[in-house]
């Protein structure tokens, strides 16, 4: 009996361990489901957003774990063969993905994608979603039992009953639809549906350049359906089409974004059969709402993705409910109480859709106002009749109080426990700039005459009395204490505020202060004078908007001046130089954010008919209650000489550098270029001059290198004097050169130098071009670019050419395909002894030259080239230098 236990337990256990392994192994394997949604429109659209959101949320909603991928095919863009391209490119690159699903989105997509027939379209599920026009044959066609999905088929005959419930007798519909598949489904349901009204005659034309013929009725009786059929060359005539005739209205069964702004051009009102596109100035109408058509359309594939049969699922059609937007009602003056029941409203004002919420709300709070107001009423009487014993103790008292301060200089105001004036002397009055009479300020609140505020602190003389009712008899006031008056005065002081006792209990406040305004300025004034040495003073007056400057700024910069020395903040503004207005603006703001109490700024303004640069330093009263009053102040200065000489120093360092630079390169090459040549003529003449029988043959080689060597440094030193007459000014002599014939004299005197393997070509006109230059230097221009194109050109060809239009500029050019240059060495091919090839020979100012002689004559030389395939030097002298006598030939 134990032994058949003990196997019955561990059959037992061997069951549940391969159970257990082969749940863990499906739950490793299992796999996201791969689903492509495909759009006709852009991803920017909104019903698009709506249409994916009901999508990802229907599979959030089973629990299914995809991996969602949209594509826009912005049909609107696109032509039929060019949407199929589109969509056979993105079913190709899924040929080697995973893929389990299809979803297609509306009817342009719906048509193109099975027009395809590419072998996804029938070996994938595939589920439509949001198609208003569905083509049994194009689905009984493709359908391989893969196919199912959600349509929305449009209603106009109830659109029709939409357009009389909110417009009355309907005498005229115009249904406009693009020449397009979808286009042309809409029209024929639309010829379905509306045919069945009494009395329809239903009229098809294309709009044409003729223009619009008005509509005559046949009977007030007959409804006239007019079916556009058009295209967007003619679209002009469609806008002018949409011209409102009373008992009318318009109906796009097609959208596209191409005519999306006809419902804002015309003047008819357009009625809604689909759900794209809303928003676009149609009042609304009969739709499915794009959410609900994705949440349908994630519900089918969740089902297909978990197992259900697609051939078990029908096609299903939304619900059209009735969506209006609220600005288009307004347009047409619909009131709500017209439209269908359980209509819904997009757009509608909060304060309309919830007016009776807010007026329950109002209602409430006023009563809770009234309520509030009747409580403290009755709490504020009774604290007033307690109160009333203790302020008639008072009186004594304060009468004392009113003597003693009447004798003294400083200003002293006295305060009660409810913060109210009950006496204060003439110093007071005065320093406050008050003009009324003192009893007139006799039980005035505190604050509504003046305030003591702290580096922005508006809550510091009401921290002082919490302070000194529970700690301190008096408080001395910090350095930078303001009052500011009720009628933005600002006065800095300096003072105490004291606790006012009676029989030991707290019964107010004496405060006592010293206006210190003026002598704040004068100081910070004087330190500003002491430690910088500025000549003009200035000021900024916030409550004016105006900058304040001493009379003698005015006079000695010519700046104008109105009498009153003052120039508008904006007129200031408009001085400062545009570059330096926003470092202007940055630092002034940095002073007013009380992130630095003193600062210097350096700006250009225009003064004395241009722009110079001037100093200013900036320092300002340490609060901000004093932006109304003199908040900014300092000197200023002129620094225009400092900065030009600044700048001329700036020049001749770097002239001193540059020329030293160029003095070393100078040495370098020429130490460089001059000892190799000489090398080989002391070598080869102490060779000759040596007692070693050398053959006639050999000395006859020594000295050819001999002379070789000469006529290379007789060339750089030449090179070298040429270079430096014509840096130095040396005056051209201008004369008619016929610029052909030197072209041809210098090709036949360097050709001797021109591999075998270069094939010469020569582009000249016809007849001989003459121009007005020195002929010494053009010939050597002309030498240095063809024997440049020769020594670095072995094999290929070089064409050596001379373009002249009458109109244009004299163009002449040497093209190779020799070494070439490459784009970095192109920035300095045109230096002073540069050589790409430090190998080849030459000093490395033959093109030097060459640029200094073109720009002497007004042109310029520019070099095209690639490296290792050859390179383009063109030379481009004005017009001005070719003599017209090189025309009378053409």
């Amino acid at each position: 009996m134990n032994i058949k236990y003990s196997l019955f337990l561990w059959l037992t256990v061997l069951c549940i361990v391969i159970v257990s392994l082969y749940a863990c192994n499906s739950v490793q394997n299992k796999k996201p489901h791969n689903v492509l949604v495909i759009h006709s429109f852009n991803k920017n659209d909104s019903w698009v957003e709506d249409l994916n959101k009901g999508i990802k949320e229907a599979f959030d909603d089973k629990n299914l774990d995809t991996q969602v991928k949209e594509y826009y095919l912005s049909s609107e863009l696109r032509t039929e063969e060019a949407k199929q391209n589109e969509i056979n490119k993105l079913l190709d690159s899924y040929r080697s993905k995973p893929l389990d699903l299809i979803i297609v989105a509306d009817d342009d997509c719906f048509s193109s994608f099975f027009a395809t027939e590419h072998p996804l379209t029938h070996s994938k599920p595939v589920i439509f979603a949001g198609i208003d026009y569905v083509i049994s044959e194009l689905i009984e066609k493709h359908n391989h039992g893969n196919i199912t999905g959600i349509t929305n088929e449009p209603n106009f005959r109830q659109t029709y009953r939409l357009a009389v419930q909110l417009f009355g007798k309907i005498n005229s519909i115009q249904i406009i639809a693009e020449d397009s598949y979808a286009g042309r489904a809409a029209i024929n349901d639309a010829k379905t549906h509306l045919i069945t009204i009494p009395n329809t005659v239903i009229k098809e034309d294309s709009l044409h350049q003729d223009g619009w013929e008005p509509l005559e009725l046949e009977s007030n009786d007959s409804i006239y359906i007019f079916v556009k059929n058009i295209n967007k060359i003619n679209g002009r005539q469609l806008i002018e089409s949409m011209t409102y005739q009373p008992h009318s209205f318009c109906i796009m069964a097609k959208w596209s974004d191409f005519y999306s702004d006809l419902p804002h051009m015309g003047t008819a009102p357009f009625l809604m059969v689909n759900n794209e596109g809303f928003g676009d100035g149609r009042i609304g109408g009969y739709m499915a709402e794009n959410y609900e058509v994705g949440y349908e359309a994630g519900i089918m594939a969740a089902k297909i993705l978990t197992g259900t049969p697609v051939a078990s699922i029908p096609v299903k059609a939304i619900e059209l409910k009735p969506i209006f937007n609220w600005q288009q009602l307004q347009r047409w003056n619909i009131p709500i109480d017209k439209l269908p029941a359980n209509s819904i409203i997009l757009n509608m004002p909060m304060g309309i859709r919830y007016s009776n919420l807010i007026i329950y709300v109002l209602v409430f709070s006023g009563l809770f106002i009234v309520f509030v107001t009747v409580s403290l009423i009755y709490i504020l009487n009774k604290e007033k009749k307690d109160k009333k014993l203790a302020q008639n103790l008072l009186l004594n008292k304060r009468e004392e109080l009113e003597v003693t301060m009447k004798s003294i200089r400083e200003s002293v105001i006295s305060i009660d426990n409810n913060k109210q004036i009950f006496a204060m002397n003439q110093a007071a009055l005065d320093s406050l700039g008050l003009k009324k009479d003192i009893h007139e300020y006799i039980g005035a609140d505190i604050f509504s005459v003046f305030n003591i505020t702290l580096r922005g602190n508006e809550n510091y003389l009401t921290d002082i009395f919490n302070s000194l009712d529970k700690n301190y008899l008096s408080y001395q006031l910090e350095k930078g204490a303001t009052i500011v008056t009720s009628e933005n005065q600002s006065l800095l002081i300096e003072g105490t505020v004291s606790s006012l006792l009676t029989m030991d209990n707290y019964t107010g406040w004496i405060i006592s202060f010293k206006d210190i305004t003026d002598e704040f300025i004068k100081k910070e004034l004087h330190t500003l004078a002491m430690g910088d040495a500025h000549v003009y003073a200035w000021r900024y007056n916030g409550k004016k908007d105006v900058f304040v400057f001493e009379e003698v700024f005015f006079r000695e910069t010519g700046v104008y001046d109105n009498g009153k020395h003052t120039i508008h903040s904006d007129v200031f503004e408009g001085m400062i130089h545009p570059e330096d207005y926003g470092n202007w603006n940055k630092q002034i703001k940095h002073i007013l954010n009380r992130k630095s109490d003193k600062l210097t700024i350096q700006i250009r303004i225009y003064i004395n008919n241009k722009y110079e640069w001037w100093s200013f330093n900036v320092t300002y009263i340490n609060n901000p209650a004093l932006s109304t009053s003199f908040t900014l102040f300092g000197l200023c200065m002129s620094i225009q000489t400092f900065k030009e000489t600044e700048e001329n120093l700036r020049i001749a360092k770097d002239k001193a550098e540059e020329s030293d630079k160029l003095k070393s390169i100078f040495l370098s090459n020429m130490s460089h270029e001059i000892r190799t040549p000489l090398n080989a003529i002391v070598g080869f003449s102490n060779l000759l001059t040596s007692d070693d029988n050398f053959s006639a043959e050999e000395k006859s080689i020594f000295v050819t290198t001999i002379n070789e060597k000469c006529e290379i440094l007789l060339t750089l030193i030449n090179d070298i004097l040429d270079l430096s007459r014509i840096e130095s000014g040396l005056p051209f002599n201008p004369e008619v050169c016929n610029l052909t014939l030197i072209i041809e004299e210098t090709l036949a005197s360097e050709k001797t130098i021109l591999s075998p393997y270069v094939a010469l070509k020569k582009n000249l006109p016809k007849e001989p071009v003459f121009i007005n230059a020195d002929s010494l230097r053009l010939r050597q221009l002309i030498r240095n670019l063809i024997n440049n194109s020769f020594k670095f050109t072995h094999d290929g060809f070089i064409d050596v050419g001379c373009i002249l239009s009458k109109n244009k500029n004299l163009i002449f050019y040497v093209e190779d395909s020799g070494l070439g240059i490459s784009l970095k060495e192109q920035k300095k091919i045109f230096e002073r002894f540069y050589k790409t090839d430090n190998f080849s020979q030459g000093g490395g100012l033959g093109l030097s030259i060459c640029k200094v002689i073109v720009e002497r004559m007004g042109g310029e030389i520019s070099v095209q080239s690639v490296h290792g395939e050859g390179s383009k030097f063109t030379v481009v002298l004005p017009y001005s230098s070719v003599i017209e006598a090189s025309y009378e030939n053409e």
